[in-house]
């Protein structure tokens, strides 16, 4: 679940949430985390129904509605909570989360098309969907950036990939800093070698 709204009010002039009850700003590792949430329940629903599908309790046609479906109110909220609610939520907004869901019916399209032929096992395809649901993430990314003059490139813990550590040591500064305009992607777009399963972070810089 994201952050309640009964809970939580979203600050536009500072561009972050804050306790509807004290005013104060909460730390953007929470919002973080609360992404994920969202992001591993997602996951979650995907795995189920990919099961399901391989044990037959539902039809290819009934998993791809479906899968379709949970990607799409999923990459809204995450566009949502990245924006501060749907009342933020400007036309260009919902292009870019439209824009983005197309690309990923295409590749579900193929995704299902291989599952018909055979092609693709059961391991294989719990594999493959959980790509779907880590790659939710870059919706919220992507709307972060577009609301951001300049962001940072936050290298995870242990990440390893090649495009991701050289994002973190480009930039303006060469420590990650960017233009939000000139950052060429975003965390879990797929255009990274980790693809989805990117766990790299932005952070809003002010200048």
């Amino acid at each position: 679940t994201m952050l309640p709204i009964e809970s939580y009010r979203y600050n536009n002039n500072a561009q972050r949430w804050a306790s509807a009850s004290t005013g104060r700003f909460v730390p953007e590792r929470q919002v973080v985390n609360e992404m994920r949430v969202h992001q591993e329940a997602t996951y979650s629903t995907l795995d189920s129904l990919t099961t399901r599908l391989y044990d037959g309790s539902i039809t290819l046609p009934q998993w791809q509605a479906a899968i379709a479906q949970e990607l799409k109110d999923a990459h809204l909220a995450q566009s949502m909570f990245a924006v501060g609610g749907k009342n933020n939520m400007t036309a260009q907004n919902y292009g870019r989360v439209g824009g983005v869901l197309a690309d990923e019916y295409r590749y579900l399209t193929r995704f299902a098309n291989d599952i018909s032929a055979g092609r693709v096992s059961r391991a294989q395809a719990l594999a493959r969907i959980k790509q779907y649901g880590k790659a939710t993430q870059q919706s919220y990314w992507r709307e972060y950036r577009d609301t951001s003059d300049f962001v940072r490139w936050i290298l995870n813990p242990g990440e390893s990939c090649g495009d991701c550590i050289d994002l973190s040591t480009g930039g303006i500064d060469n420590n990650g800093l960017y233009r939000a305009s000139d950052l060429r992607t975003v965390p879990g777009a797929g255009e990274t070698e980790c693809r989805g399963n990117c766990n790299c972070t932005l952070e809003r810089i002010t200048r």
